[in-house]
């Protein structure tokens, strides 16, 4: 697991000098990637018989799209590249992923330290955001940030999200006090960071997350002021605030909506020439100028993930996109419902904290294609692993007369909590 732990810490640095380096045809991070995978395919060889997770509609229809991938990719791609720098690799990248997380956060203590890692991360990543803003804010004026390691400040943000989300949700459980404090310093400072990075996209991606939690908790009224009151002043005091970027934008403010205008228009185009099929995975930045229309003429992705996955893959294939997310969202909520019945608050403010992570990464994606960054699959990933470490109801207890053992006792509530998700799945 230690192996695991360091593959979700160094997930955000994306542009880190040290696990983007390549010893041979991978990247360090791919590499320690691969390790992940031999240590999941060793777990999973301890056990007897296939594991349950595949027989959700969740992983099946992953499985489903990524097949459309293949087909996409080797029936229509448009230029030869080294197979590492395609999109292929990616999509492979977030199966194998997909595959580690299901397989390996299968107990509570697992998933207790996959969260802390995964919130520890982002809020090391913010480190560097800060620090880059405090070095060239007297150089550049309104200064945002390139996002460091992190690469671009809009795509930072929407991973972000996730790192607050949890963090503010797990603060709600009772917890140790050097858990309480480390999770108050890191919703504190990727919130700096959040604020810094001034993403249009990722403040209305924040606002969304935030709703669903204040919707969520049992003080939804208080919830909604406080949170309301934190969230004006922060994105108001901002040196390059979000919200005056979208009541005052700067010319280069307005480039960027103008550049996203042309490149919707031109996906929508695509998505009209190839509505079943798609132009091809990957074939979208090299097919801009034939589907532009407007005089100033760009080179770019879709900066809209709805609408590249569209296009690439065709509607079909934005459908079980759709159908991803919604069952995702839909997963948590039952494990939400069943952790509240059964008393596992632990569990309750998890679900709770990776629905509103996932509402605003959805919400987020409006505005950035986003189908090639980690934490998007990795979330989803955490999504269908919460029903398989359920540990079951502490009440009522069980008989102390009764002769079966105390670990198969547990087992057996474990498995009857699994079959009755499985059971409402299928239903």
């Amino acid at each position: 697991m230690i192996l695991f732990y360091l593959l979700v810490a160094t997930m955000p640095l994306s542009e880190h000098r040290l696990w983007e380096a390549s010893p041979g045809s991978l990247t360090l991070f791919k590499w320690l990637g691969m390790a992940c995978v031999v240590v999941a395919i060793v777990r999973l060889a301890q056990h007897s018989g296939p594991p349950r997770f595949l027989w959700s509609w969740q992983a099946g229809l992953f499985l489903f799209l990524y097949v459309v991938v293949l087909l996409s990719y080797f029936s229509k791609a448009k230029t030869v590249q080294a197979w590492e720098m395609g999109p292929l690799a990616g999509w492979t990248s977030y199966v194998l992923l997909f595959f580690i997380t299901l397989v390996l956060v299968d107990t509570l203590p697992r998933l207790q330290w996959v969260l802390m890692v995964l919130v520890g991360s982002l809020a090391f990543a913010s480190l560097y955001v800060i620090r880059q803003w405090q070095q060239f804010r007297q150089v550049i004026p309104e200064f945002r940030t390139w996002g460091g390691v992190s690469g671009d400040p809009n795509y930072f943000s929407a991973s972000a999200l996730i790192g607050v989300a949890l963090a503010f949700s797990l603060l709600s459980q009772r917890r140790p006090r050097w858990g309480r404090w480390f999770l108050l310093g890191c919703l504190t400072i990727t919130l700096a960071a959040l604020t810094i990075a001034a993403s249009r996209g990722g403040f209305v991606g924040l606002v969304g997350a935030f709703v669903v939690i204040a919707w969520r908790s049992r003080h939804r009224f208080l919830m909604f002021v406080l949170g309301t009151a934190v969230l004006a002043l922060l994105f108001t005091i901002a040196p390059v605030a979000p919200v005056e970027r979208l009541i005052h934008p700067t010319p280069g403010d307005d480039a960027a909506a103008q550049n996203r205008k042309i490149a919707w228009q031109a996906g929508l185009r695509m998505i009209e020439s190839a509505p079943w099929f798609g132009i091809g995975v990957g074939n979208y930045r090299a097919s801009m100028e034939q589907f532009e229309t407007e005089d100033i003429k760009i080179e770019s992705v879709a900066h809209n993930t709805y609408i590249e996955i569209g296009a690439e893959l065709g509607l079909p294939a934005l459908g079980i996109f759709l159908a991803i997310l919604i069952l995702g969202y839909r997963s948590l909520e039952r494990t939400r419902r069943r952790a509240h019945e059964w008393e596992q608050p632990f569990l309750e403010h998890v679900a709770v904290g990776l629905q509103a992570a996932l509402v605003g990464y959805a919400i987020s994606m409006f505005f950035l294609s986003e189908e090639y960054q980690r934490h998007l699959w990795f979330l989803l990933s955490l999504s269908l692993c919460l029903p398989y470490v359920q540990p079951g109801p502490s009440k009522p207890a069980p008989d102390v007369r009764d002769e079966a053992p105390q670990e198969e006792m547990e087992d057996e509530v474990d498995d009857a909590y699994v079959e009755e998700w499985l059971a409402e799945d299928e239903g």
